[in-house]
């Protein structure tokens, strides 16, 4: 297997099992480490003091700032403009001058960003009030250093309380974490529009204990799947849910306190503990009228040990005895990719009179994945061993046999084989691809899934699965010959050849045989066995013989089907401008009887409904329930390529 530099990479990135074994050795000189802050602080609409400057550490390479409240007038809230702003921004540049410095302001919400040798990539806003006002809302920077991305996510959340509440913030951070903006490409983007050339060995082999290390796009929003790290931060107003928070603070039972706070809640187990008038009920993190789909997903998102206390609501040196004190400040991160690691050396709270809020800042260093040019050590060092890791990971495939044969095929009939297939690898599990491009070939399963040893009451046991191939000649293009079907994944392919000798095409010619046999079907089997299983491949064959071949060769599959009704006296009573009516009803899968009664009154009456209804529970035995799946194990292939016969027996058997 030829492997050019960004497959090894995208592979290595990928899968987590040979990522972790061959890059350890080398990753201490090569990534290089961020040492940043991350503040955020609702300063109540109050004037900078001298207080802001001792907030900010010396020494970082970067600083995110998020500031609520900056302002809340109405001119504030429409234009994002104030005089304030310029005061704190100045205030940044004092402390740090030897830092370059942006900011983006959303209504009360500013974001400040002092760097050093960083690049900023794009900032925008969601604005989340009611209305779509910027009183609430978010600000999404994207930072990029060496070749990792980074999103710092600045917020203010809803401060609605109740149980509703959560779900609000939920679909606050839903919102502001959706929009995808144009970002140069990185090795990041690279490993997403590249899967093909790397795919994830864990995904094809279920190593359970590395599922931590799996990068799951589906679980990721938007807004995270081109970064290697978010960070989400401000005042997210997430509260406690504790009548009784001031006596817990008093007594020291902080512990006791996070037990009822909403956030922790939502990303530890995802469910809240609601306390109002000292009763605890549970409520799931999906009520309210908020849809599941617009709720934010916290898998995956960590928070470092919280030894502070409440942050709001302050009053003086202590706390508002009005209202019920809370963790509404807060810095959540999440690690995309596994590579990309943190190391946290603050995070905490500063008490100080300034605000109704204590402001709250984490202090830390992240890695930052080297550039392109740099990466040469690191493809050296996966290329040595990487080969050797990938075979000794691979599946062994054993198959029963490779090559099916079948003498002779009649025209209309089905034959089946069956191979079964083993895999003698310790520990990797093989999920492989049926790839099938034959009409006349027909195999049960898309992919089949074999599993290794296993070990079975002390012993080792070889487990085995099955694969079933089918062969059904419905078109007179057919030829006899040989034919490949493939078994796949991405480090290997099994080749399965059929081999047809002789194709036998002599029923479509015989009219007089045909009719007959289309009257024995119905005298011999259906007629004595109404719709009973039947597990007489003889019998089927039979069937699809007379039905199929009705007509002789000018195969009309709604002729066929009138022949089937002729049969159970359907005819009868329905006649043929009715059932050309029925054929044109636009019957979808989830459409109930319900649903359909309406649109049938219009071609049947009452009568002839209810005559429809009797004959199928006669002919069933049983209720209508799960009738179409029985004709369909019965019937076989017969029934359903009409579509007429599809429609009817959708509407009457739902």
């Amino acid at each position: 297997m030829e492997l050019d530099r960004k497959d090894l990479y995208s592979i290595c990135q990928e899968n987590q099992f040979l990522w972790w074994r061959l890059y350890d050795k080398i990753r201490q000189n090569d990534y290089k480490q961020l040492e940043f802050q991350i503040l955020t602080f609702n300063v109540a609409e109050k004037t900078p003091q001298q207080i802001f400057k001792n907030l900010l550490e010396p020494g970082k390479q970067l600083y995110v700032i998020a500031l609520e409240e900056v302002s809340m007038t109405a001119m504030t809230i429409l234009s994002s403009q104030c005089k304030e702003t310029e005061q704190y921004v100045n205030f940044v540049k004092e402390v740090l001058p030897k830092h370059q410095t942006v900011y983006h302001q959303l209504g009360g919400l500013l974001l400040i960003v002092a760097y050093v040798d960083v690049t900023i990539e794009a900032i925008f806003t969601v604005a989340t009030g009611k209305g779509g006002m910027s009183n609430k809302g978010g600000t999404n920077i994207f930072i990029r250093y060496q070749n990792t991305r980074y999103l710092f996510t600045g917020c203010h959340l809803s401060a609605q309380r109740g149980k509703t509440g959560p779900q609000k913030r939920n679909s606050d951070l839903y919102q502001i974490t959706q929009i995808q903006p144009e970002l140069e490409t990185t090795y990041t983007d690279l490993l997403q529009e590249n899967r093909g050339s790397g795919q994830c060995l864990t995904q094809f082999y279920n190593y359970p204990k590395l599922d931590s290390y799996i990068y799951d796009s589906q679980e990721h929003l938007t807004l995270f799947k081109k970064v290697d790290f978010v960070f989400i931060f401000g005042d997210l107003n997430y509260r406690v849910q504790n009548d009784h928070c001031i006596d817990l603070i008093k007594q020291g039972k902080q512990a006791e306190l996070l037990k009822f706070d909403e956030l922790i809640c939502q990303i530890n187990v995802r469910e809240y503990k609601f306390v109002q008038e000292n009763d605890i009920t549970e409520y799931s993190s999906a009520e309210g009228d908020e849809k599941e789909a617009t709720q934010f997903n916290f898998k995956g998102f960590q928070e470092e040990p919280i030894k502070f206390l409440p942050t709001y609501k302050i009053h003086g040196k202590g706390y508002n005895p009005e209202r019920i004190p809370s963790y509404c400040d807060r810095i959540i991160f999440k690690q995309i990719n596994r590579d990309i690691n943190i190391t946290v050396n603050k995070y905490t709270s500063v008490p100080t009179e300034y605000s109704d809020h204590y402001p709250v800042t984490l202090v830390g260093k992240i890695d930052a994945r080297p550039m392109p040019e740099n990466n040469q050590s690191i493809v050296d060092a996966i290329k040595k061993d990487y080969q050797t890791l990938l075979q000794q990971l691979k599946p062994i495939i054993c198959l029963s046999r490779q090559e099916i044969t079948f003498n002779e095929c009649k025209y209309g009939h089905i034959y089946s084989a069956e191979i079964g297939i083993t895999n003698t690898h310790l520990f990797s599990t093989a999920t492989l691809a049926v790839i099938n491009v034959y009409d006349h070939i027909q195999i049960a399963q898309n992919q089949i899934t074999v599993k290794p040893k296993q070990i079975v009451d002390g012993k080792s046991t070889i487990m085995q699965s099955k694969l079933q191939i089918y062969v059904q000649i419905s078109q007179r293009n057919v030829q006899a010959g040989t034919y490949v079907i493939c078994l796949q994944d991405h480090i290997q392919t099994i080749n399965i050849k059929i081999t047809i000798g002789k194709v036998n095409y002599d029923i479509l010619t015989d009219t007089e045989a045909n009719n007959k046999r289309l009257n024995d079907a119905f005298n011999q089997h259906f007629k004595k066995n109404g719709f009973k299983q039947t597990t007489s491949q003889a019998d089927i064959n039979q069937f699809y013989d007379a039905v199929e071949i009705n007509k002789c060769i000018s195969i009309d599959p709604n002729v066929i089907f009138r022949e089937y009704l002729k049969y159970i006296n359907l005819l009868q009573f329905i006649q043929e401008p009715q059932l050309t009516a029925i054929s044109q009803i636009d019957v979808k899968d989830d459409m109930s009887m319900k649903d359909m009664w309406p649109r049938f009154e219009t071609i049947l009456n009452n009568k002839q409904k209810e005559q429809l209804t009797q004959i199928i529970q006669i002919l069933m035995g049983k209720s209508i329930v799960d009738g179409v799946e029985e004709i369909s194990r019965v019937a076989g292939p017969v029934v359903f390529k009409s579509q007429i016969g599809v429609k009817l027996l959708k509407i009457m058997l739902k």
